[in-house]
Order: C-alpha cells, then structure tokens, then sequence
C-alpha cells in the first residue's frame, strides 16, 4: 500500500505472484519483494497511469440547428440519437456540465469519474 500511497493512486488493484524458488526469504524479504516487485511496475508503466476527475455522463436534447455547436464544444461524445430532436449522452467535467445545464435540456445525468483531458 505504501507504493501505491506515494504515487498517489486510487482505484488500483496490485497482484504480485512469487513462484517458490527453493529461498525462504521470511517475512522482511516478502515485503520487500512484493515492495520493489509493484515499485517497479509503476516505474516503467507511468505512461499507462490514467488521471481521474469528477465528471457526469448526461444525456442532453437539442434542436438540429446546434449540432454543430456541441460537437465542435464538447469532444467526448459517447452517443446520437436522431429523433424529432438530437439527443447526445456526453462524457463532460464539472465546467462544462456547469455551462451546459445553463444553455441545453439535460434529460439525464449520473456523476463518475472521467478521465482527466491533457
């Protein structure tokens, strides 16, 4: 845990498997094993480690005129659906849910965490 506390990690499940060599290394040496074992594995995985931010999935209806505006506004669109209006399900952050519930019919909505956008 304490590898993972100092990268600062949360929502993370670490598995180390030892194959029994024939050396006991006790309980000081397991710890350490397992220890350097997940160390590393964060070391040369850094790239691969995923910010996460509060965010909402909401489902969203608009008029066919301000399509352009969402897609051009908001890139992480998960779904469209073409009925009398277009109703768009939007991965989106705090700010844009914010401005977003101030200018179109949010239908639907469920707080998560989303991945951080660089």
């Amino acid at each position: 845990m304490e590898c993972l506390n100092a990268y600062n990690l949360n929502y993370i499940f670490a598995v180390v498997i030892r194959y029994f060599g024939g050396i006991k290394l006790g309980a000081g040496g397991l710890t350490r094993a397992y220890r350097k074992t997940i160390n590393d594995a964060l070391v040369n995985n850094k790239d691969n480690i995923i910010e996460l931010i509060d965010g909402y999935i909401i489902k969203l209806s608009t008029t066919y005129d301000k399509q352009k505006d969402i897609e051009y506004k908001y890139k992480r669109i998960l779904n469209k659906e073409y009925n009398e209006n277009v109703i768009y399900t939007l991965e989106v952050d705090i700010n844009e849910y914010n401005d977003i519930k101030d200018k179109y019919e949010v239908l639907d909505e469920i707080k998560t965490k989303i991945k951080a956008m660089n």
